[in-house]
């Protein structure tokens, strides 16, 4: 077993465009080779869920990003991968094997994406060279057989079966791998995972709009680091912006805004009975002109879930479990 005292934790936090959100960022290595990665336990975006994709000198379309070395990487006869990332375009390559390790944790034979090209879109958007995905086998967009993700190979070899993440926003936060630091001294609550779409997706009994009581039925939505926002269905969006003052849906910055000196009342979901709660404050990701803002608050495009991004990830601490013979599980806790 891996010494939990050894484990990867406070990870560096590298900021995106929109001022709630962060990605982990950490060291990939391919024997003696450096390489840094976006860290995320669920994504919608070019890496898939389940995906480890890398640039290599290869890549076209790669700009700046650093290539992979993968000299030592043993290839898959007819194994291929096509990730899509709309609007932005997509990433395609091949798959080979190698070992990978993160903060002393080693994969010995890790699928691995082999970008050959993307899109100029997704390039200039991306500030790392690579990105690792913490969702499970069934999300993977690796062609003929979807390969198992990092963590799923590592998994055993840890004193326990869970990553922990704790992000916060503009500044440093931590994912921690095999491991529940005793400093999370919250309470917290379990809530079962169905992971058949690749995704950790869970139930949530209802929510609240500031001090009121709570609202709707359950609905069911996904963790997401690589959507910044919190994106519910249409009904519950327009029914947080009821109790904004002035605020309109904008047909040209694509969802709702408001005055930037608008006090925004808080968001609150319930899971399990305990309630997490996004501050108003947070929810006014930025200006968009005009002395107008946008809401982190918005639709969901009429999916079938919510989507719970880094606005969300930002004010609460969430534990990932995924053991052998167990359904998965995810923990939600508030932050200190």
């Amino acid at each position: 077993m891996v010494n939990c005292q050894t484990i990867i934790s406070a990870l560096a936090l590298s900021a995106l465009a929109a001022p709630a959100a962060a990605a982990a960022v950490g060291p990939g290595l391919n024997p003696g080779k450096r390489f840094t990665l976006d860290l995320v336990p669920v994504k919608r975006g070019p890496a898939h869920p389940a995906a480890r994709w890398v640039t290599i000198n290869e890549t076209i379309g790669r700009g700046s990003h650093r290539p992979f070395d993968n000299s030592t990487c043993k290839r898959y006869p007819g194994y291929t991968f096509d990730a899509s990332w709309r609007p932005l375009g997509e990433i395609l390559g091949d798959v080979c094997e190698d070992k990978v390790t993160i903060g002393g944790i080693t994969a010995e034979k890790q699928a691995i994406q082999l970008a050959l090209h993307m899109s100029q879109e997704i390039s200039e958007h991306l500030k790392d060279d690579g990105n690792i995905g913490f969702a499970f086998t069934g999300a993977n967009s690796i062609l003929p057989d979807p390969q198992k993700p990092w963590f799923e190979n590592v998994k055993n070899d840890l004193q326990d079966a869970v990553f922990v993440v704790d992000l916060r926003r503009g500044g440093p936060g931590s994912i921690d791998f095999g491991f529940v630091d005793p400093k999370y001294t919250s309470r917290v609550f379990w809530a079962y995972v169905d992971s058949g779409s690749g995704f950790w997706k869970f139930i949530a009994d209802g929510y609240m709009i500031g001090q009121g009581s709570g609202f709707g039925d359950w609905f069911s939505g996904i963790l997401d680091t690589g959507n910044d926002l919190i994106l519910l269905p249409q009904e519950f969006v327009k029914h947080y912006y009821k109790h904004v003052p002035d605020a309109v849906f904008d047909e040209g910055q694509g969802g709702y805004i408001f005055p930037c000196n608008t006090t925004l009342p808080a968001w609150t979901v319930i899971i399990e009975y305990g309630l997490f709660t996004v501050p108003g404050n947070e929810i006014n990701v930025g200006p968009v002109g005009n002395g107008s803002c946008y809401g982190g608050i918005q639709g969901n495009g009429g999916l079938p879930y919510a989507i719970f991004g880094n606005l969300f990830f930002g004010q609460v601490i969430i534990i990932f479990e995924s053991k052998d013979g167990h359904p998965p599980m995810v923990g939600f806790a508030t932050k200190a």
